[in-house]
């Protein structure tokens, strides 16, 4: 049958990238493509190529119905592909640009660890012929992110895309051997392309825009965004996106579990019990999809079922019974899920490397106050009730007061929650909340690559 896939980054350099792949893919320039997608340079054949596509996407003109760009992005994917035909970084620029982007503490490392290829880091060519490629090639533009001002600090591959197939069997990264690997691999995506249409998109997705709420989809595929924005703050965002029967899939690159279970113990709010109540109250199933071989990443599908926090039909003293337990049980998570939101301390060896934390688990602060609400909303108004029963019951605490302000702001945010908020008995005893909003502009560079964890990007993210 019909396939329709729609492509979506919140970046709309990747989103240009996927325009132009699936444009040669479908022409039958696999070639063209597979430079575009690993080399940072490119034969005169392959660039011309390039810069026809640039052209076309530039002007607005499309030619190939089956790849499509959504309306609301195509001002941000036409910009990109004008910027990067007016790039005029001579080869020496574009090679000082590179190196400094390798230059970045951890640049290497791909998915499961794998190293990239060596032939990468020294030419920015996958295969041999590296060194003639980066005398007479041309520059591989697509891979500066325009985004940022500064060119030496833009550029977005750092990592070499050989490491997508470092670890198969029996083949050296830098041989014909390998270089063949990758041309047979994408003559295989061109075949499957050819029997889809796509839609490329450029929006923030866990921001549930209504393109997206208003269409279900059979699947959605998150990647590892889990990893930085939190499972729960991924589940609950993208929800509204999958279709009844649909799957919602995520890729956990950035932990040591090996099990579902071990996820859902390392996640807030890091309980294995209280997760699975809080699954089953907002319709989710977890379901362990089988890794590729090699692979160090644990892959789940999560299924949508239906909320079972409101039991079945039974006896009525037998169903009343059960919905007074499930309302002791969740009120015993929410207090959980609030006094864990606020972020655990850091050993002072975990801040020793960059990737000590990740080594040891570290819990990074993921959540906010915000996944509360949305937990809540999402499980029904009979949490709502045990949200306002577990704060009333501490208000005597001045943190927990604290806590009552931050709730009441969200809930004043939150669309929907704007009449139900007067009703909660702790929103009633806390003073009228007034919305202000202002901008920071701060003075030096929050998106330059830094090595650790405590980055200057990450701290006003958190603020």
């Amino acid at each position: 049958g019909d396939v329709e896939i729609t492509l979506n980054d919140a970046n709309p350099c990747v989103a240009t990238r996927n325009v132009i792949l699936l444009r040669l893919l479908r022409k039958g320039e696999t070639e063209a493509a597979r430079q575009l997608w690993s080399d940072a340079w490119l034969d005169g054949k392959s660039a011309a190529l390039v810069t026809r596509e640039l052209q076309a996407i530039a002007l607005g003109v499309n030619d190939d119905a089956g790849v499509r760009v959504r309306k609301g992005s195509r001002a941000e994917i036409q910009r990109c592909a004008s910027a990067w035909l007016d790039e005029r970084l001579d080869a020496t620029e574009h090679e000082h640009a590179r190196a400094a982007a390798l230059a970045v503490e951890g640049a290497g490392v791909g998915r499961g660890g794998s190293k990239a290829s060596q032939a990468w880091f020294a030419y920015g060519v996958v295969g041999p012929g590296g060194k003639k490629r980066r005398k007479g090639g041309r520059p591989n533009t697509t891979l500066l992110d325009e985004s940022v001002v500064d060119a030496s600090l833009a550029y977005r591959e750092t990592q070499g895309p050989a490491h997508a197939f470092a670890r198969c069997a029996g083949l050296a990264i830098e041989s014909e051997a390998f270089l063949s690997v990758c041309v047979d691999e994408f003559a295989k995506l061109g075949a499957a392309a050819a029997r889809a249409s796509f839609v490329i998109s450029s929006v923030d997705a866990l921001r549930r825009p209504p393109a997206f709420r208003r269409r279900g989809y059979d699947a959605v595929d998150a990647s590892n965004t889990a990893d930085y924005a939190g499972l729960w703050n991924v589940l609950l965002a993208l929800a509204p996106c999958v279709a009844p029967g649909g799957r919602l899939l995520t890729e956990h690159a950035l932990t040591r579990c090996g099990s579902l279970d071990a996820l859902l113990a390392e996640e807030w709010p890091f309980d294995g019990w209280a997760q699975r109540k809080l699954l089953r109250a907002v319709g989710w199933v977890g379901i362990p999809v089988a890794a590729e071989a090699g692979e160090e990443v644990l892959r789940v599908a999560w299924a949508r079922g239906a909320p079972e926090f409101t039991p079945a039909p039974a006896a009525r003293f037998r169903a009343k019974r059960a919905r007074r337990d499930r309302r002791d049980d969740f009120r015993r998570i929410l207090g959980q899920l609030l006094v864990r939101s606020f972020p655990l301390p850091m050993d002072p060896e975990l801040r020793a490397t960059a990737a000590a934390p990740v080594d040891a688990g570290y819990a990074f602060p993921k959540t906010t106050i915000a996944t509360v609400v949305a937990l809540v909303a999402a499980a029904g108004d009979a949490a709502a009730g045990a949200l306002d029963a577990v704060v009333s019951e501490m208000a005597e605490h001045p943190i927990v007061r604290n806590m009552a302000a931050q709730l009441l702001v969200e809930l004043v945010l939150q669309r929907g929650w704007c009449k139900a908020a007067p009703r909660l008995a702790f929103a009633r005893s806390l003073p009228p909340v007034r919305c202000v909003r202002w901008n920071v502009a701060p003075k030096a560079d929050l998106a330059a690559p830094r090595g650790g964890v405590h980055e200057p990007a990450l701290g006003a993210l958190l603020l």
